[in-house]
């Protein structure tokens, strides 16, 4: 908190709004960062087993709670997923760049209709580039989640000390 203070002091002097409200920023976003944690495997309990909304979310919470250690690994490996594939979309934000390079080169040399054509060309394949990327992002996203939820479920640790009975 007193770095970011310090920081926005050095370069935005006269905002002291938001250096006065920063405390409050970073504790809801610490408050909000648990909460989702916490309320990781609440979906997945909800449609898995069509309960109620309040049980899911204690179920997610307990499961959460019994097995920290694997869902802080999950959702670590998981940040880094989305990060490399984040790096991934600036790629191929960056090649439209490439294809007005390619239009350009190419219109001293070809037809403009040519040219055109080529580029668009390019550009719908890295359109359906990032498209694939991004699906198959979420979809492997969706099915790690829930095959964590379904391998932490089957542990017995949370159902013995909560004295929950067997499904």
């Amino acid at each position: 908190v007193l770095l970011v203070r310090f920081y926005l002091r050095i370069y935005f002097p006269e905002s002291t709004l938001i250096s006065d409200f920063m405390p409050v920023i970073v504790i809801i976003g610490i408050l909000v960062t648990i909460s989702t944690i916490f309320l990781t495997y609440a979906d997945y309990h909800l449609v898995i087993h069509k309960s109620q909304v309040i049980e899911s979310i204690k179920k997610s919470a307990t499961l959460v709670l019994f097995h920290f250690q694997e869902t802080l690994l999950i959702s670590v490996l998981l940040l880094l997923m989305v990060i490399r594939a984040l790096l991934n979309m600036l790629l191929i934000f960056a090649l439209p760049a490439i294809a007005v390079y390619i239009i350009s080169f190419t219109q001293k040399l070809l037809p403009d209709t040519i040219a055109l054509a080529v580029a668009l060309t390019f550009i719908v394949v890295i359109f359906i580039w990032s498209v694939i990327i991004s699906g198959t992002l979420l979809v492997f996203t969706t099915a790690v989640w829930t095959i964590s939820f379904m391998e932490l479920e089957k542990k017995k640790e949370h159902k013995i000390l909560q004295s929950e009975p067997d499904e």
